[in-house]
């Protein structure tokens, strides 16, 4: 596998571990397709990505109206 694959991978898989954490089997296994999709191909990383990143955005807007 290339460098910028393996980079991908963990990156997405740090980021759906870090979302997930304490939420059990159904998002680890979604947290493995997640990564799998967004090494396969760029259309994929940016999608997961994308998702990542406008999950993240929500939930900190969430937090701040609290």
């Amino acid at each position: 596998m290339s460098i910028i694959t393996e980079m991908t991978r963990a990156a997405v898989s740090t980021g759906i571990k870090r979302k997930s954490r304490g939420k059990g089997l159904i998002s680890f296994g979604a947290g493995l397709v997640a990564a799998r999709i967004a090494t396969r191909s760029i259309p994929g990383a940016a999608l997961i990505g994308g998702a990542l990143l406008a999950k993240t955005i929500y939930d900190r807007r969430k937090a701040k109206l609290k």
